[in-house]
């Protein structure tokens, strides 16, 4: 499965990522050339220096830029910390001061000694013709700067421009920068850094697929980004856990991503299967062609196999109702179905007595579900009852193998391969079913 030109589609380059929410306060620095400017209008705030404390504030409606005690902006608009070059005073037509930034907005005019001239193509290189000789004014197109983080409730770097959208519990605080630089600090999140190259790439090429499907989706259009920065997307952490090996492992892959029937897949990945990935229908509703379960001998591993959880009757009814179950007490559980492919359970009927003290029967379908419900590592392979002398039920045993959902890659399944000599592509044409490498960088 060799990388194929992907063409005729306009994939996307950047990704939002929601770092946090529910922001009263945050203070940062910046390493390179960032502008503050308000995300409607492109109004242009401050121009920020690097190494200096900035602390962005959500008061009365409005956001504002401090330094130390001193307030250097307010707005009522949603801001964008972005990189630009130094801001340019320029004249416009109408013959308004106004502030440009290399490579952000058009239309303005540089009144010269020989009149107005407009500043066409922003985004290429400027250079200003001065007493000193030629001094370039274009943004560095070298890299993404840096957003460092401390004193509120986000520290760390982070790659990319930030920006401050306003809801009524506090401010989102999101990060938009190139899916190659996003994924440098989602892949070692998801995968040790010391395992092998191969399943590395396999790695990289997943989470790169997973995010350009959730660009596509929309999500931003109605929420502000795109995806989460933990596991309700999958888990970035931005520069302080970036490696070269996993760095390398992106690079190598650039633009790799996966599609069937011409569409981008969503590349579901976990932890480990448990000797068996599952289809998609048994873990959760809908039959995916690509989510098809099989034997998985290369996930064997011991950190996630042979695990087993007690609860007694009162725990697991405890447990039932703090999952939304209707349930106080819990007097049986009866398997009634298992999955296709690793026999996990599938469904769970259990009967008790409900809030009312009424009888209650009730089940809980679908493998990943009961998975929740019951907080397992993985859906269960079995379960032993045990009761006391008047054979009322007192415990039940829950016995697995695997971590996570079971659908697509396993990671340690990935490692298993890599180990065995397959390569990234053998990995992830094992794991998703009849799928196509394709590198969007390509024609």
């Amino acid at each position: 499965m060799a990388p194929l030109p992907a063409r005729g589609q306009n994939w996307p380059e950047a990704v939002k990522v929601c770092l946090a929410q529910d922001v009263s306060s945050q203070s940062f620095r910046v390493q390179g050339n960032y502008v503050l400017q308000e995300q409607s209008g492109g109004r242009v705030l401050a121009a920020l220096e690097d190494g200096q404390v900035y602390q962005v504030r959500m008061q009365n409606r409005e956001l504002s830029l401090y330094q130390g005690d001193k307030c250097l902006a307010q707005s009522s608009s949603d801001l964008w910390l972005r990189q630009g070059g130094r801001p340019l005073v320029v004249q416009s037509a109408a013959g308004q001061i106004e502030v440009a930034i290399p490579g952000a907005e058009q239309g303005l005019f540089v009144q010269t000694a020989s009149g107005l001239h407009k500043m066409a193509a922003l985004s290429s290189s400027l250079v200003l013709l001065t007493a000193g000789g030629h001094e370039q004014i274009a943004r560095n197109q070298n890299g993404s700067g840096v957003v460092q983080f401390s004193g509120g409730p986000l520290n760390g770097s982070y790659r990319g421009d930030m920006f401050f959208i306003q809801r009524e519990a506090g401010f989102l605080l999101v990060n938009q920068l190139p899916v190659e630089e996003y994924l440098y600090g989602v892949v070692p999140s998801e995968m040790p850094a010391s395992w092998p190259a191969e399943a590395l790439k396999a790695q990289a090429v997943a989470a790169r697929t997973y995010a350009v499907k959730q660009i596509l989706s929309g999500n931003a259009a109605s929420r502000g980004f795109d995806v989460w920065p933990d596991e309700r997307s999958q888990v970035y952490l931005g520069m302080r856990v970036e490696n070269p090996d996993t760095n390398a492992a992106v690079d190598s892959t650039r633009g790799q991503i996966l599609l069937y029937d011409g569409k981008v897949i969503d590349a579901l990945f976990h932890s480990s299967s448990g000797g068996f990935t599952e289809n998609s229908e048994d873990m959760w509703q809908n039959p995916v062609p690509y989510l098809r379960g099989k034997p998985d001998p290369y996930d064997k591993n011991d950190r996630h196999y042979n695990w087993q959880v007690t609860f007694t009757a009162d725990q697991l009814a405890r447990q039932l109702a703090w999952s939304k179950y209707n349930l106080t007490t819990v007097s049986d559980v009866v398997i009634k179905e298992r999955t296709a492919i690793g026999q996990r359970i599938k469904r769970l009927q259990v009967t008790g007595l409900d809030q009312s003290g009424s009888p209650v029967q009730l089940e809980i379908a679908n493998a990943d579900r009961l998975r929740s419900a019951l907080a397992l590592k993985s859906a269960p392979f079995d379960v032993q009852k045990q009761f006391d002398q008047q054979n009322n039920l007192a415990a039940i045993t829950f016995t697995g193998s695997g971590w996570g959902h079971a659908l697509g890659m396993s990671q340690w399944g990935a490692r298993g391969m890599a180990l065995q000599g397959y390569n990234y592509r053998d990995i992830l044409s094992y794991y998703f079913t009849d799928v196509q490498l394709v590198n969007m960088f390509s024609e």
